[in-house]
């Protein structure tokens, strides 16, 4: 779950870098969302370390297109 979130926030970051000139709205909202992934993320590895979990991280692939 860490991951994916970890995952979703990177592309969503990504995205708004992408944005940043052509439209200031979707990069404020991509950047939004990046923040919200991260946040997440981070609640679910303090759950897992709370719970006595061990927390592993992946690789985030790099996206298939990059145009």
């Amino acid at each position: 779950m860490v991951n994916m979130e970890l995952t979703a926030s990177y592309t969503c970051l990504s995205m708004a870098h992408y944005f940043r000139c052509d439209n200031v709205a979707l990069q404020k909202f991509l950047k939004k969302q990046s923040n919200e992934g991260n946040k997440h993320a981070e609640e679910l590895m303090k759950y897992q370390r709370k719970r006595g979990k061990h927390i592993s991280f992946q690789d985030i692939k790099k996206p298939e297109k990059d145009e």
